[in-house]
Order: structure tokens, then sequence, then C-alpha cells
């Protein structure tokens, strides 16, 4: 150890095991003094268990450690400290977290949860702003929805920096076509088209005043071209790990398509013209796919895709 250097530790407590929780829940029931000390140093799975909705042996147990005030205000210090300490992903699953409760939850604990929902709503929005953090679509999606449970709805995060950088990188992604011959960057096309769509959902002055579409016509104009010329080249028989690259990439750039059909109204006929020859496109590189990996079988199913929308298994728990 240093000579005079003060050495803290990070004071929590994690869950451990499913196997435990019960048995946990039952003692932390009986003894208020060692479960204000739980809520106090409880980490997001803690956070998990004290707003639980259907626990215990019936199933009927819910929000088994909020039985005082005191445990209310517990919850919401704890709340905010892992928001402010952690990273912003923590502060995101909270929100998912409470979100759920708070939805499930009958009128009068619904109102409690809501008013802790609305802080950390405040809380996750301002150390974003702070600390300047660029937003995936999918994070920004997961805010707005855990906002709209409360009934004054709380403000939004900073958009400009997050929708300037994923249009950067759809800008670079047609730029590296025209300039070094690639292929065009599907992720990043896909992802500036559904940021743009969640804040045309959520916060549609944003590109009112970016004038959005009206002055981004040329980059779809481009960005069209672009993969027309790209659905013409059928690559040749050889690597089937190179053609299902090659198809799923497609399949990408047509969910990218999908949105942006939505995004610019007055060009839906052109973008769905282009759309349908990505379709057809994936579909004949799959083919192409199938028939070089004889050892694969057949799908016996219609191959042509259909959109779907993306399965998050981490929500599907995030009331346990």
């Amino acid at each position: 150890m240093i000579p005079g250097k003060v050495w803290r530790r990070t004071r929590s407590i994690r869950w451990i095991h499913p196997s435990y929780r019960d048995l946990v829940i039952n003692e932390l029931v009986q003894d208020e003094k060692l479960r204000l000390q739980f809520l106090s140093l409880m980490d997001l799975e803690g956070i998990k268990i004290a707003v639980s909705q259907a626990g215990g042996a019936t199933g009927d147990r819910r929000l088994p450690l909020m039985g005082s005030e005191k445990s209310w205000e517990m919850l919401q210090t704890r709340c905010l400290f892992l928001i402010n300490t952690s990273e912003p992903n923590v502060g995101l699953n909270l929100l998912r977290v409470l979100r759920s409760a708070a939805l499930d939850a009958t009128a009068g604990v619904k109102c409690k949860l809501t008013e802790v929902l609305a802080t950390c709503c405040d809380a996750v929005r301002q150390s974003w702003d702070e600390k300047g953090i660029t937003l995936k679509a999918e994070q920004l999606k997961d805010y707005f929805e855990a906002s709209i449970a409360v009934e004054t709805l709380p403000v939004s995060p900073q958009l400009g920096p997050s929708w300037r950088s994923a249009y950067s990188d759809f800008k670079k992604a047609v730029s590296d076509v025209l300039k070094n011959s690639v292929a065009l960057d599907e992720g990043a096309l896909l992802e500036w088209a559904r940021l743009t769509a969640v804040i045309r959902d959520n916060e549609p002055r944003y590109l009112k005043q970016i004038k959005f579409p009206e002055t981004f016509e040329s980059d779809l104009t481009e960005l069209l071209r672009i993969v027309e010329e790209e659905c013409a080249y059928v690559p040749d028989s050889g690597n089937p790990d190179d053609l299902w690259s090659e198809a799923e990439r497609f399949e990408t750039i047509a969910k990218a398509l999908e949105a942006l059909v939505d995004l610019f109204p007055k060009r839906k006929r052109s973008v769905n013209g282009v759309l349908s020859k990505v379709t057809a496109h994936e579909n004949e590189v799959r083919g192409l796919y199938y028939r070089e990996a004889p050892d694969e079988d057949e799908p016996d199913y219609d191959p042509v895709r259909e959109s779907s929308d993306s399965f998050d298994v981490d929500s599907l728990f995030c009331d346990l």
C-alpha cells in the first residue's frame, strides 16, 4: 500500500444466484433495518428484485422490498447513484426496468414508480448531455419509450450530436464507395435511417429544424444510384461464406430502405423500386449459397425476406 494514500472500495451488494432469491427476499421483508441497508447498496439486479411484480411461491408477490416511504426514498437515491457513477447503458437498463414495473403496477404503486422514473429520466438525460454522449437508435428509442410512461413528459436528450454522428458515418460510407470502390457499409446506412426514424416519431421538431427531408434529397439520390449499381453485380459462385455475408448485407440494406420509404414520402416510388431490386438480389445470392453449400439444408419455406423487428432478450426479463 502506498503510504499516506486512502484506499476506498465501492460499497455495493450484488445479487449472486437466482436460487437464493426467495430465501433472501423473505429475510429482507422481515427485517426493516436489513432491508433498508440492502436498498442503499443494491446494484441493478437488486433494483429488479425490489420492483418485481410476480414473485413468491404463488407468483403474486409484488414489490417485496417497497413496504414503506423510506424504502421508496432509498430506491430513488440508489437509482440516481447508479446513473451518475456507472456506464451509460446501466442508466438505460434502469429506465427499462422501472418502465416495465410501472406498466404492470396497480394505480397507487404506479404513481410512485412513475415519480422515480421521471426523476431517473431527467438524471439520465442530464448525464448524457453533460458528457456529450452520442446515442444509437436503439438507445434513444428506449429512452423515449420509458419517458412516455411519465405523465409530464421528460425533456428529450440533445439530439444534434447523435444525429450528426450517424449522418457523418453514412456520408463516409457513401464517400468510400465513390472514392475507394468498396462495398457500401450497410451498418452505417441502417443506423442513420433508424435514428432518423426514432427522432421523427418522438421529436419531429428537430427534423424540421434541420430541414429534413428536403435538404437531404441529393443524399438519397446518390444512395439509390449506388445501391442499384450494386444490385447489378452477382458475385461469382465460390466461397459459401462470402455468398452468405453478401446476402446478409443486402438484407440490412433492405431494412434501411424500408425506413427511408417513410422518411422521404415524396420519393416513395423510387425508393420502393430500388427496394424490390435489393430483395430480388438478396434472394438470388442466397440461392447461389445453397447451391454452393450442399451440406446445408434448403429452407422448407419461401426464402423471400420479410421485415421484422429485432428481438431483445434482455427486455423480456427486465422485470424479473
